[in-house]
């Protein structure tokens, strides 16, 4: 049911829906997985909604959602109860805070020794800005920085495009001095596999000197899943010894 009022509202041509259908696609979402997106949504963006739903739970309290209630909103329709069956399920993952939407950054659960059932869960701030169809400001959204290229320069490129573009996750390797025109390339890939959203800025010797490379990593890979942009990763080569670990790190967290 919620898959057809999503297909209806992509078909008047609601651009906030749109946003929830890609998000859909990119991650492979199952219809309980959005059902339990678009009710924490909700819940933050109402705060009448958020005091019936804590009201609900009998702890008017809390300041977020419980896991727990989230099971119980959804069990009450019996299509998505049936999807409880199996440990491995989508539904399941998601209460224990192993589905796409938590691996993505998308959702956060607050692992405070509570019980699974009683431990709250958010949208994210970046993923809530997005799905209420607000633009996404961050100083690594780069967008299209390329203008389109020539037509014959396409007509070269494009064997080479479509093959890269099928390989899931995409990946390339723009080598060249500096000056060469490595993150211009990197803008010409944007334009030709991720048109929408364009380029994604990654610079991991900029992350290491802040000691914040872990949370940036995390960061740019949730703008990524939202918007469907290429991530462009620089200055790997300025890391010394910690080059291999945070590559991996970063093929990692990228790899889903």
């Amino acid at each position: 049911m919620f898959f057809s009022e999503l297909e209806a509202c992509l078909g008047a041509g609601d651009l906030l829906a749109q946003r929830w259908h890609d998000l859909t696609r990119r991650l492979h979402l199952t219809e309980p997985e959005v059902a339990a997106l678009a009710l924490l949504v909700g819940a933050t963006l109402s705060p009448l909604l958020a005091r019936v739903l804590r009201v609900s739970w009998a702890e008017t309290s809390r300041q977020g959602v419980p896991i727990g209630l989230v099971a119980l909103a959804l069990l009450d329709e019996s299509v998505i109860a049936s999807t409880f069956d199996s440990p491995q399920s989508a539904t399941t993952l998601l209460l224990l805070g192993k589905g796409p939407l938590s691996r993505g950054g998308v959702l956060q659960h607050v692992a405070d020794g509570h019980l699974r059932s009683e431990q709250d869960v958010f949208v994210t701030e970046y993923a809530l800005d997005w799905l209420c169809g607000a633009p996404l400001k961050h100083k690594w959204v780069l967008g299209l920085v390329a203008d389109a290229p020539p037509a014959r320069l396409r007509q070269h490129l494009a064997p080479a495009l479509r093959l890269l573009a099928s390989s899931s996750p995409a990946r390339a390797v723009v080598t060249g001095p500096p000056g060469s025109g490595r993150l211009a390339v990197a803008g010409q890939l944007a334009r030709a596999i991720a048109p929408d959203a364009g380029l994604l800025l990654l610079p991991l010797e900029r992350c290491a000197r802040r000691g914040a490379l872990e949370a940036s990593i995390a960061d740019v890979r949730t703008l990524a899943v939202l918007t469907g942009a290429l991530v462009a990763v620089t200055g790997a080569d300025a890391l010394g010894e910690q080059r291999r670990a945070v590559q991996d790190a970063v093929v990692d967290a990228f790899a889903s």
